[in-house]
């Protein structure tokens, strides 16, 4: 759904904004998009080609890691959405906090990226979006 118009020349303008809100969504979904509550996913859609370089800068040591990936990843996203509390994130995975300050520090070793950097955490949470869209 692209964000109202009330005149008919904003008619073109807002099917390319609900085909862009339509893009965030997984192929075959019954789901309905609505581009304000999209808007990071239709931004990181928009250029796939830099949408892949931010991805590969921020995640690329994890998505290589093999066996550690999904787990890895998975924390990564919990931690994040939590607000960068390990005690948070350890309640919702059912874990020990000091495993997520290990995984987190996997993390951050793996990519290059201290935990406590403002851009680190900005980076990651962008790139698990763009996996979103590309998965």
């Amino acid at each position: 759904i692209s964000p109202v118009f009330e005149e008919l020349p904003g008619a073109d303008q807002g099917l390319r904004l609900a085909r862009r809100a339509l893009a965030t969504l997984a192929p075959g979904g019954r789901e309905v998009a609505e581009l304000d509550e999209r808007l990071v996913h239709a931004a990181l859609g928009a250029e796939p080609e830099i949408t892949g370089r931010l991805t590969a800068r921020y995640l690329e040591g994890v998505l290589t890691s093999g066996t550690e990936r999904p787990e890895l990843l998975g924390t990564l996203r919990v931690w994040l959405d939590t607000g960068c509390s390990a005690s948070r994130t350890a309640a919702r995975l059912f874990c020990h906090r000091n495993t997520v300050l290990n995984r987190i520090g996997r993390v951050a070793e793996l990519t290059g990226w201290p935990a406590e950097s403002g851009e680190a955490r900005l980076g990651w949470a962008l790139a698990l979006r763009a996996l979103e869209l590309t998965s």
